[in-house]
C-alpha cells in the first residue's frame, strides 16, 4: 500500500506535462450565414441575355443559379470596347465603375436582389461588346460584397470565380 501511494505521488508530481490531445483536423472557414453567395464559384461556361441599359450601357446577365431565389452574374459596360483589363480602380467601385462585374444574390420576383457583390480583381477579355451580343472570358475573380445603398464594400462577405467563359446575346 505505501508503495501504491508513493507511486501516486511520484506520478502527480512529476514535471512532465502531460501528453498532449491531438489536433482536430482543420476545417475550411465557411461564410457567414447571411453572405447568400458560395465562398467560390466554379461555372466553366455560362451563357445569358445581351440588352441595353439607361444610359447606353451594355450588359451581359447570366443566370448561376435558377433558385429560387436566383443567383446572377452580371456584366455592366459603359463604353468598354474588346479587350483584356485588369479589374481594379474605378472598375472596383461599384459606383464609378465603366467595366462593372458583379455577383448579384437572391433575386426575388417582384422585389429585386437582396445582395450585390462587386468584383474587387481579377482579368477580364472581352471578345464582343454590343447591345445584342457581350461574349468573353474572366479569371481570378474576387468579390466582395457592397451595399445597395451606397456602393461601399460592407461586411465579411466574399467570394471567387476561378474562371469562366460568357455569351449574351
Amino acid at each position: 500500500m505505501r508503495f501504491a501511494l508513493a507511486a501516486l505521488i511520484l506520478i502527480a508530481c512529476s514535471s512532465d506535462p502531460p501528453p498532449a490531445a491531438p489536433d482536430a483536423p482543420a476545417q475550411p472557414d465557411a461564410p457567414p450565414a447571411n453572405c447568400l453567395v458560395e465562398p467560390s464559384y466554379t461555372l466553366g461556361a455560362i451563357t445569358g441575355e445581351a440588352n441595353t441599359a439607361m444610359g447606353g450601357a451594355i450588359t451581359g446577365t447570366f443566370t448561376i443559379n435558377a433558385g429560387p431565389p436566383r443567383d446572377t452574374f452580371f456584366v455592366k459596360l459603359s463604353g468598354i470596347t474588346p479587350g483584356t483589363y485588369t479589374i481594379q480602380g474605378n472598375d472596383a467601385d461599384f459606383n464609378a465603375c465603366t467595366l462593372c462585374v458583379n455577383i448579384i444574390a437572391d433575386i426575388v420576383a417582384g422585389q429585386g436582389p437582396t445582395k450585390f457583390y462587386q468584383a474587387q480583381a481579377g482579368t477580364i477579355t472581352l471578345d464582343t461588346t454590343s447591345a445584342t451580343s457581350v461574349t468573353g472570358s474572366a479569371t481570378n475573380l474576387t468579390f466582395r460584397e457592397v451595399s445597395l445603398g451606397t456602393g461601399s464594400v460592407v461586411g465579411t462577405c466574399a467570394t471567387t470565380v476561378a474562371s469562366v467563359a460568357f455569351t449574351a446575346s
